[in-house]
């Protein structure tokens, strides 16, 4: 047999496999994304792991593995990598503000802010809207006060500029002095992005005992699919000093000898979370309207 024409052969079966796996990954990663809009997180995350076995470097399987991960404290900082990684792979604009935000709630604005570095975007990228608006938002996180209130509030207004600005009053809200904040929290347009907002709420600041836990569980029913509705609170993670000879986001962060780490680590899976409060029929929605007033 002739030596060249064995090796194209080979090297036909070996591109056709290639093929035929990338093809298998990406299928698997669209039906992880679509169990997971439906809420069935046990089974999403199961054909990610399906999806990244059949392909390592696909990235919406890193993703959607990485933004399931990132559900649970205890392995949030595993979920943070994949995203990273994902990213790394395919610029994702949606998948950045998501990890974006994770990072704001964690107060890990400089890693917020690496991830619109104008060096890692095209020149009409980093002029865009929300590349300008995530800009905004989180220099008033990080620095709230008037200054920082007026430069958002100068940006186009929108769901997600409203989030930043409630989430900006909260920061300089107290106890005694909750109504702005609670105002801005209000005043937000778009019931998805308000409920987002609720999720990231200091009780202090509720204008009713009880009245986060309704609004969350109903958030929770509405939109079974938004992953930021049921994560557990990111935990505030100061910058790592530049000695620190540990990596924030390995995966192996979580080790048993580390101070106040669980030897009996939780599953990963999400089918025991707790059951959403339902509420009766005749009961005003999450922001205290009528039933009648409340969006369809």
């Amino acid at each position: 047999m002739n030596p060249l024409r064995t090796f194209q052969a080979l090297a036909a079966l070996f591109f056709l496999a290639l093929l035929l796996s990338c093809d298998e990954s990406r299928a698997l990663a669209d039906a992880g994304r679509e169990r997971l809009m439906r809420g069935d997180y046990d089974t999403a995350l199961e054909i990610y792991e399906e999806a990244y076995r059949a392909r390592p470097n696909n990235p919406r399987a890193l993703a959607g593995l990485g933004e399931l991960l990132s559900l649970r404290r205890i392995s949030l900082f595993s979920g943070l990598e994949l995203m990273q990684e994902s990213l790394s792979i395919e610029p994702d604009a949606a998948l950045r503000e998501r990890l974006a935000l994770i990072y704001a709630a964690m107060e890990r604005f400089d890693l917020a802010r690496a991830l619109v570095d104008p060096s890692k975007m095209s020149v009409q990228e980093v002029y865009s809207e929300p590349v300008q608006l995530l800009h905004a938002g989180l220099d008033c996180l990080k620095s709230p006060g008037p200054i920082a209130l007026r430069r958002l509030q100068a940006r186009p207004r929108s769901p997600r500029r409203d989030y930043f600005l409630a989430l900006c009053q909260l920061k300089l809200a107290t106890p005694q002095n909750k109504d702005e904040a609670m105002k801005a929290l209000l005043s937000i347009g778009d019931a998805e992005i308000a409920c987002e907002t609720a999720a990231l709420w200091n009780v202090e600041y509720e204008p009713e005992p009880g009245w986060l836990r309704r609004a969350n569980s109903e958030c929770q029913r509405r939109f079974k699919g938004n992953l930021a509705l049921f994560r557990e609170r990111p935990p505030i993670v100061p910058p790592q000093p530049a000695t620190s000879g540990r990596t924030l986001y390995g995966r192996s962060v979580f080790e048993t000898q580390d101070p106040g780490a669980e030897r009996d680590t939780p599953d990963y899976r999400f089918g025991n979370r707790p059951t959403p409060y339902e509420p009766p029929p005749d009961t005003p929605d999450q922001w205290g309207r009528p039933p009648a007033a409340s969006p369809p």
